[in-house]
């Protein structure tokens, strides 16, 4: 039986136009759901492109909902292919290292999740990546994006995993979506893999390089999400690497504070939230 790659695109209002230039050509072990999102203040769903309707390969879904971790949800849980890869609509694809990661889920059964390399637009890669696969543990993951992951679905439903909807852009925490998620599928025993096969390029570095205030408050939170009671320790290992590599774009005790108001923050709805 052929095993079938689904891209879900993440799409919001007027990008929804965007999506049709990362279609590949047709191939039968490929296909797409494409999850738009589209409030009242973007005008609605409206008339659909054409490239819609033209290719069977192409799926729709239209929501109200707002924020990637819905979207995240919404797409898997309507999906049909047995390799999923949840995507945003701002990379491209390329078919040979779509055909490789077919590949590599065929030839390893037991693997899960695969993560892979996402290139620049330039030429390079988004950012160092090891030359040979191994097996991922929880520290590894953390420095997975959520444009490198791919998922089995039989896994993903055996495991019940979902994102977690408290972060990710335009949920409460604007980041640490997937960290958050491969954290969870680690826990409840997924075996995770890197291979250094290049599936898609983005124009512009991840955003786990803005280490900014900002950025401290979400980490903080994503810390204590992950770590739970360990929070606090992992918190000031992770300023103390980032400041003597010089990678701070602010002071670090102001970094660290960041961190730890994001982690009390995090506490208080966790006290709240149902677990997951």
């Amino acid at each position: 039986m052929t095993v079938k790659i689904e891209i879900i695109i993440s799409t919001y209002g007027e990008r929804l136009r965007n999506v049709e230039r990362q279609l590949l050509e047709k191939a039968p072990w490929l296909c797409y759901l494409i999850v738009h999102q589209a409030g009242p203040e973007s005008g609605g769903h409206g008339a659909l492109p054409r490239f819609i309707a033209e290719r069977d390969d192409v799926r729709y879904l239209g929501c109200r909902s707002k924020g990637l971790p819905l979207s995240r949800n919404t797409g898997v849980s309507m999906a049909v292919g047995d390799i999923l890869l949840p995507t945003d609509d701002d990379v491209t694809f390329f078919a040979e290292g779509l055909l490789r990661l077919r590949e590599c889920f065929e030839a390893d059964r037991r693997a899960d999740i695969i993560t892979f390399r996402a290139a620049t637009d330039s030429g390079g890669f988004q950012k160092h990546y090891a030359s040979e696969s191994f097996v991922h543990g929880r520290r590894s993951l953390l420095s997975v994006t959520s444009i490198e992951v791919a998922i089995r679905r039989s896994a993903l439903e055996g495991l019940d995993l979902r994102w977690d909807e408290d972060f990710g852009l335009g949920a409460r925490y604007g980041g640490g979506l997937e960290n958050v998620f491969l954290s969870d599928a680690f826990r409840k025993g997924a075996r995770a893999i890197y291979q250094p096969v290049t599936i898609v390029s983005h124009a512009v570095e991840h955003s786990g390089r803005n280490l900014d205030y900002g950025s401290a408050f979400v980490k903080g939170a994503m810390f204590g999400r992950i770590f739970g009671f360990s929070a606090p320790l992992f918190c000031a290992a992770f300023v103390v690497r980032k400041a003597m590599r010089r990678e701070l774009r602010i002071g670090a005790g102001r970094y660290f504070l960041g961190m730890l108001r994001g982690l009390w923050d995090f506490a208080g709805i966790f006290r709240r939230r149902r677990p997951v």
